[in-house]
């Protein structure tokens, strides 16, 4: 419980700095989101889905500076616990998985991504609802 003290503010100071322009050229918005996913490391359970969604945020901030290799890895990362966390086959599992393979190669196709990724899932929660 006591990491929602730290985690918090911490991962509200690394959302500020992912819209920061500053931040993100200086390396400060990945410093934050690598201190947020380590300290969800140390907190929190293995297979956690609040770990698999730091690790997509670290993901977005390192695609946002151009370091598409290690946004794959992070994107990678967040699709090993989400499939664990949430099932194989799930809506949140394949879109990590979709990332993972195929991360945003910029600023702009990462927001075209996530519009998209938010009204597959909008559809796929009224089906589950009406089923």
């Amino acid at each position: 419980p006591t990491h929602f003290v730290v985690l918090g503010p911490l991962r509200a100071l690394g959302e500020l700095a992912a819209q920061d322009s500053q931040a993100l050229a200086d390396g400060t918005a990945e410093s934050i989101w690598r201190r947020v996913v380590a300290g969800a490391e140390a907190t929190l359970p293995r297979f956690h889905g609040q770990k698999a969604l730091l690790l997509d945020c670290l993901a977005q901030v390192l695609v946002a500076t151009g370091q598409q290799e290690a946004a794959k890895e992070a994107f990678r990362q967040s699709y090993e616990v989400t499939r664990i966390s949430a099932g194989e086959g799930t809506a949140p599992t394949l879109t990590a998985e979709a990332l993972w393979r195929r991360p945003p190669a910029s600023s702009a196709e990462l927001q075209e991504t996530y519009a998209n990724a938010r009204e597959q899932l909008a559809i796929a929660q009224r089906r589950d609802a009406s089923a």
